[in-house]
């Protein structure tokens, strides 16, 4: 702006210099003896020039009061065409605040006092809008009358960007100085009045919970409004859209005619509104109107407003930022008096900075004299000490809270606790101590407890197997072999521990449903008939029903379901194909299969363990899971899998070379 402003400076000084010298050169004629072609030729020059000029040139008669003669550019000033002007009383040109320095201009000179040839006013172009304009005026000789010839320029952007330069200063100050809000918004509305018309201003908050608009700061020539419903208002049309409106009336009148808009309150000539947002959400707007200028705002008044609207809303979110910090403050005092644990603030070397405890009984020296000391003063074993002191370093080095459970010696006996060690800055950490002996010691009770049910229902379900086995004796022992196979499988393959628990449950009573199957079918030395097969095709469905009720910990009444189940979908009872099946299931099958076929029966002799190896091995990845395949034949061929008796004795060693 500086630079552009010193070259037009220096294009009214040029233009100047030539004008005086045309001036003086018209004046001068005789006593020069020029000739007439030097007079036409330095006459079209300056023709030229003043036609051509970027800044505006003017001829204006005083005595006439009007203009003789206006270039292109002083025509582009005004917003008038160069006729019009001709025509113009130009004092109509002057805003009515800036005439009396016209007047009083013209008064020193008739008074013979020294009057600068440079001033700056302001004017009013054609479409109502204000210029700032900077002349200089020269006293010349037109066709033999007396005129002043003027040049001028256009600062209106200088004037504008310096006005708002020190309107962004004045609200920037303001809301780091200002506390309460409404005084912040009467004092940018104040400043923001040398810019553009406030007579009309309001701040307006959108409550979504209710649809309605409140106004905590309003100041209106014709309305008075605390809030009104945001309905379909232009100041709800900006907080929905989240964007600037600056519209007339007849824009607010097309507006409503398509619906996009429903007045209330008196009609405005202009009415401008932008949004009013905190960390990128709209909670409001900013609002101008004007009932009599329809003029008043443009495109740089919306600039301007916007940046109003930043700076409150920045306010805003300050002082909501305070207030939330108040209050979290306040919420996290009022939840550290209400917890129970110890809370210690200690240095890096274990030194007790600050504390809090409710009762002596965490320490084992008094409260009063813990601060200052260290921790192998307050009666932890060395081993605890150097734990600590582990816990407080890493905390300090990786800025990462550290868990630490410990147990130590009080009046009431040995006691269990656990902290979190937690970085506080370089040097010092808190630690949240809480008396875990409770819950220790539930924790022990509820193992013992669990412990002794697990086993009640383990012996439970081992009295049920032999109950089935009294009805089928030629398999007896038959549930607990396989049990013993599929674990040897699933260790192999090293599922986890809770999968291996529920697997064994399983395992040891998978048969049970053919406690519906008649014994003289389970027991025929014959092959069965066709309907006789059927039904003892429903025992792992029969297992399920009486199983599915138990609250097991683990899936025992769906593997038992599943264990008849085939990866092609040729198994029963539903059917299922591979990624249906549980892993649980595809172990216990190829468990029964081979503990089945490796069994002497009385409608057939055990098969040999050759027999049954390529069963599962000619089936693998067609009936039955290739891994759990693979861990079987390697039980048997590479580390001697023994099934033993249900009592635990050795059994017959299977391997192939034996």
């Amino acid at each position: 702006m500086a630079q552009k402003l010193k070259t037009d400076k220096s294009l009214i000084d040029e233009i100047a210099e030539i004008s005086a010298r045309a001036s003086g050169t018209a004046q001068s004629i005789d006593k020069q003896k020029q000739t007439e072609a030097e007079r036409g030729e330095n006459a079209e020059r300056y023709r030229i020039l003043t036609e051509e000029a970027l800044i505006g040139v003017h001829i204006y008669s005083d005595k006439q009061k009007r203009y003789l003669f206006v270039n292109r550019a002083f025509a582009e000033i005004t917003g008038y065409s160069r006729e019009e002007l001709l025509a113009l009383d130009p004092n109509k040109l002057v805003v009515s605040e800036d005439r009396n320095v016209l007047e009083q201009r013209g008064e020193s000179r008739k008074r013979g006092e020294n009057v600068s040839i440079e001033y700056t006013l302001r004017i009013r172009r054609k479409n109502g809008e204000i210029a700032h304009v900077m002349s200089r005026v020269h006293p010349i000789l037109y066709n033999n009358e007396a005129a002043f010839l003027g040049h001028s320029i256009d600062i209106t952007e200088r004037k504008r960007a310096e006005e708002i330069q020190r309107l962004q200063y004045q609200i920037a100050q303001a809301v780091l100085t200002t506390e309460d809000l409404s005084e912040l918004i009467n004092l940018i509305r104040k400043e923001l009045g040398n810019v553009l018309d406030t007579r009309n201003f309001s701040v307006a908050l959108y409550d979504k919970n209710t649809d309605t608009i409140t106004l905590p700061y309003f100041v209106d020539e014709k309305e008075n409004f605390d809030s009104f419903p945001a309905k379909k208002t232009p100041t709800a049309y900006v907080i929905r859209n989240d964007r600037p409106l600056l519209a007339t009336w007849r824009d607010i009148h097309r507006m409503i005619k398509v619906g996009e808009v429903e007045m209330i309150g008196a009609p405005a000539k202009l009415w401008l509104g932008v949004p009013l947002k905190v960390r990128g959400d709209v909670i409001g707007a900013i609002v101008v109107q004007s009932y009599t200028d329809e003029n008043a705002f443009g495109e740089a008044e919306l600039e301007i407003l916007e940046f109003v609207s930043s700076q409150i809303g920045l306010s805003i979110e300050s002082r909501r930022t305070e207030q939330m910090l108040r209050d979290s403050v306040a919420r996290n005092q009022a939840i550290l008096e209400a917890i129970p644990d110890m809370m210690l603030v200690l240095a890096r070397d274990g030194t007790y900075i600050d504390f809090k405890a409710d009762r002596d009984v965490y320490l084992a020296i008094p409260r009063s004299e813990i601060i200052g000391k260290n921790i192998r003063e307050t009666g932890f074993p060395e081993d605890y000490v150097n734990l600590i002191l582990d816990r407080i370093n890493k905390a300090l080095d990786t800025g990462r809270t550290q868990p630490l459970e410990y147990e130590m010696k009080t009046p009431n006996g040995l006691l269990s606790y656990e902290a979190r060690i937690v970085p506080l800055n370089k040097n010092e950490v808190l630690a949240v101590v809480r008396n875990i002996t409770p819950r220790k010691r539930a924790e022990s009770e509820l193992k013992q407890s669990l412990y002794k049910l697990e086993v009640t229902i383990e012996n439970t379900l081992r009295a049920m197997a032999k109950i089935l086995e009294t009805r089928d004796p030629y398999t007896a022992g038959h549930q607990q072999r396989v049990a013993v196979l599929a674990m040897a499988i699933a260790k192999e393959m090293h599922l986890p521990e809770n999968q291996l628990k529920g697997l064994h449950i399983a395992a040891l009573i998978h048969d049970i449903g053919k406690i519906c199957v008649p014994a003289e079918i389970l027991s025929r030395p014959t092959n069965l008939t066709e309907s006789e097969f059927a039904l003892l095709k429903t025992h792992p469905e029969v297992g399920y029903k009486i199983l599915k009720n138990i609250e097991f910990r683990w899936p025992v009444a769906e593997i038992i379901v599943q264990h008849h189940e085939r990866l092609d979908g040729s198994g029963y009872p539903r059917g299922l194909k591979n990624g249906e099946i549980m892993l649980e299931a595809k172990i216990l099958a190829v468990a029964d299969v081979v503990e089945a076929m490796l069994s002497h029966r009385p409608y057939r002799p055990t098969r040999g363990i050759k027999t049954t190896l390529e069963e599962i091995e000619d089936n693998k990845n067609i009936l039955y899971e290739p891994e759990v395949v693979d861990v079987c034949l390697k039980l048997f061929n590479e580390k001697a899998f023994k099934f033993g008796d249900a009592n635990g004795n050795n059994g017959t060693d299977f391997r192939q070379n034996k």
